[in-house]
């Protein structure tokens, strides 16, 4: 980029004011009317020497443009120096450095895009949503107000397309007005600029206070990270910060239980953390002190974190994969003094390889042969893990576990030699480097696929751990589709056994007996892409009654379908059901003297359970299994963990289990959870873990509709229909900061009830 004359002139301004600043004592004006908080990021920013001393006064008044500039550009300055991202930076914001007009907050929204532009920070980092509906009123009451001053930012005036959301604007200054609510700082997790809770509004209109810049000015320094990239082998990558993780930390007192390769705790009790990703921009987040403080206060030891391997090279994502930002890696050194602060075990998991793209991740953490890691990609995942051995080598076995993979699944026979030989060599390699480490595979125990690998995994010495997905999912069924559909059906626990992998996948027939006599019985199959054509050709499923045909129908591809209804002759005795084509069943209805009653498909995870699905349809309208079989606490046992409990035995390696969560419990926003089911399932299966002995790591902290925690826009499993389970917590921290969040006091009571039961 060519030569800037205001360059030099306002870096040394800059610097002058750092040192004149840097020391500095807030005005006696500093607690006007601001918040406790407030004032702390105020006199951070003005510790850090972001702050020039003419504006540590008089924070309500409105701020300038050239007062603005000049705080972003010590910003840049401190965070990059000299260089491109402060020559794009001045260019770019040169015509508003020059004006000495008043800002609104639209204004000061579209001075902080020009310099994330301006340094490569332009991508919705942090996720964070005003309310649940962003696409609808909302996002209008938002974006309102906006100056749209091109003649100060013309880089604005150009369209414009997220590097992650893959969006494109009109012009940029469509992407600065979402920009500032939907990215936060790393450190408080306050988004850049903070709306109006009672309008749900940004008010980009109304002036834009200094104490108001300043404190969006220290969250850019903040969110914007620095850009020191080293080789995975470098020494800076593979000695940990001791500023962060300091020796009192490691020697202060633990009352965590001892881990060996042979035994994984019994007393591990935890939860996911998934706020490392690089697929979504909505997961790609920092990491939180939140959450070692939640698990903590609620009686837990454990956090299972899953990292996207890829976001260690955030932001620029150098062509190399070799090459990962010191940033990130000292943000990954935080995470680790959080354990050992709040005394949890962490177990890094891969979440998914190395070596994607800005916003890929392949298919996240689940590895199969569609998306195998070439020579390339395993070399990379084998630097990855030994530079986080030597990284870490020092923290105890007890207070860190390595988690190599999560959910690979083959049956390929070369695939499954390459699976062995690549993880052999990588497990050498990290305990060369740290002997005493305990390393995990995981395995979701739905697909028969995964045990092959959980064999090879254990013969090394590495432990395992299962996710038990006996059933997979409690239902399928939208708010949409119950309304449109008719569907009746709710979540029951235990479960009729209804397993339908091998009529979906392999054209086996499903048979039902009983009083079948008038009955009207709907089929109804899964809409989507998962109706398609194949080689046998197109979805079309047959009913015959006794061996012959009673009819058939062919389903659109792709579409949504309203369901087969066909009436069963008096005298019938079997009914069969078979079809071609790529088809997936979500349940049967039945017509009849009872009324309408349905059984639901448990299958939508392919799970891998033995026998034939095969049903009684009884005269008061109750469907069983021909065996009496259901799904309860002793099948999940039976076919979700005995399998892995059995290699663990067998090769004498540690065994828990480290993810358990109900996926579609709810489907939609708003939509009723049958509680009772859904508490059960859950209450029995830590029930289960309990009596036997092994330690586990259950539901996601904060992930979208799953966990216990909800994100920026409150979303979990039951907090709409049950809002008397819905209550709020704050985290304080030693800084002063805190965190108020929603919580699912439904689930986290039922946890708790149930670990001190066994107490």
């Amino acid at each position: 980029m060519k030569h800037n004359p205001w360059l030099g002139l306002l870096v040394c301004v800059s610097l002058l004011l750092m040192v004149l600043s840097g020391c500095g004592e807030p005005s006696e004006d500093m607690s006007e009317a601001l918040s406790a908080e407030t004032e702390i990021e105020l006199q951070t920013a003005i510790d850090l020497g972001l702050v020039p001393e003419e504006l540590q006064q008089d924070y309500q008044k409105t701020i300038q443009y050239d007062e603005f500039c000049a705080l972003l550009t010590n910003v840049i300055s401190l965070r990059y120096g000299e260089g491109s991202c402060l020559d794009a930076w001045l260019e770019n914001a040169a015509l508003a450095m020059d004006c000495t007009e008043s800002m609104t907050r639209g204004g000061g929204a579209e001075v902080i895009f020009v310099g994330a532009l301006s340094v490569g920070m332009d991508d919705y980092h942090s996720g964070a949503y005003l309310q649940t509906d962003i696409d609808g009123e909302t996002q209008g009451a938002a974006l309102e107000g906006a100056p749209r001053r091109a003649d100060l930012l013309p880089i604005l005036d150009a369209p414009y397309e997220n590097p992650v959301w893959g969006e494109t604007y009109e012009t940029g200054f469509q992407g600065a007005e979402r920009y500032v609510w939907h990215r936060a700082s790393a450190i408080s997790h306050k988004t850049l600029m903070e709306y109006d809770p009672d309008t749900l509004s940004m008010r980009y209109d109304e002036p834009f206070s200094r104490g108001e810049a300043i404190a969006s000015a220290l969250r850019c320094y903040e969110s914007w990270v620095d850009r020191d990239y080293v080789s995975t082998d470098d020494p800076r990558a593979n000695t940990y910060d001791g500023d962060i993780i300091t020796t009192d930390l490691l020697e202060k007192e633990s009352a965590l239980p001892e881990v060996s390769h042979d035994a994984l705790p019994a007393q591990w009790r935890g939860l996911s953390i998934y706020s490392k990703g690089n697929s979504d921009a909505a997961i790609l987040d920092a990491f939180r002190q939140r959450d070692f403080c939640f698990l903590s206060e609620n009686g837990m030891n454990f956090a299972r974190v899953l990292l996207s391997f890829t976001t260690l090279r955030y932001p620029d994502y150098p062509e190399d994969g070799g090459q990962v930002n010191v940033a990130e890696l000292e943000n990954l050194d935080q995470l680790v003094a959080w354990a050992l602060e709040y005394d949890i075990h962490l177990s890094l998991c891969m979440l998914s390889p190395p070596g994607y793209a800005q916003g890929e991740d392949g298919d996240a953490q689940s590895v199969g042969e569609d998306i195998w890691p070439d020579g390339k990609r395993w070399a990379l995942i084998g630097d990855y893990w030994t530079m986080l051995a030597w990284r870490y080598a020092d923290i105890p076995a007890k207070n860190l576990s390595f988690e190599l993979c999560a959910e690979w699944g083959a049956q390929d026979s070369a695939l499954i030699e390459d699976f062995t030989r690549q993880w052999g060599t990588i497990v050498e390699e990290i305990r060369a480097i740290s002997p005493d480490r305990v390393l995990i595979a995981s395995f979701d125990t739905a697909r028969a696929d995964k045990l092959p690998l959980a064999e090879a995994m254990a013969a090394m010495g590495v432990s395992l751990a299962a996710h038990p997905y006996y059933p997979a999912e409690l239902w399928y069924f939208s708010t949409q589709q119950r309304e449109e559909m008719g569907y009746v059906q709710e979540a029951q626990w235990p479960m009729v056994w209804f397993p339908t992998a091998d009529f979906d996948m392999h054209q086996q027939p499903i048979t039902i007996t009983g009083e079948l006599g008038g009955v009207a019985l709907t089929i109804y199959a899964r809409s989507g892409e998962e109706i398609v054509a194949d080689a046998s050709g197109e979805p079309t499923l047959t009913v015959s009654a006794d061996g012959a045909v009673l009819g058939s129908y062919t389903f659109s591809t792709g579409g949504a379908e309203d369901g087969f209804t066909i009436s069963i002759p008096e005298g019938a005795e079997t009914v069969t059901l078979t079809h071609t084509g790529n088809f997936q069943l979500y349940c049967l209805s039945a017509e009849g003297p009872f009324g309408t009653s349905q059984v639901a498909t448990v299958d939508g995870c392919n799970s891998a359970t033995p026998g034939t699905a095969s049903l009684v349809l009884s005269g008061d309208g109750v469907w069983s299994d021909t065996q009496g079989r259901v799904y309860d606490a002793q099948s999940i046992y039976t076919y979700g963990l005995a399998p892995y409990l059995e290699l663990a035995e067998r090769y004498g390696v540690g065994f828990m289990v480290n993810e358990l969560t109900f996926f579609d419990a709810e489907q939609d926003t708003g939509e009723s959870v049958p509680l009772e089911a859904y508490l059960n399932c859950y209450g029995d299966c830590i029930d289960l873990f309990e009596d036997k002995g092994i330690g586990y790591s259950l539901t996601f902290l904060a992930h979208s509709n799953i966990g216990l925690i909800g994100d920026e826009r409150g979303e979990f499993s039951m907090w709409s229909d049950y809002p008397e389970g819905l209550r709020r917590d704050t985290c304080t921290y030693s800084s002063g900061l805190s965190e108020t969040y929603s919580v699912n006091g439904v689930l986290l009571d039922l946890i708790a009830d149930h670990m001190t039961s066994k107490g």
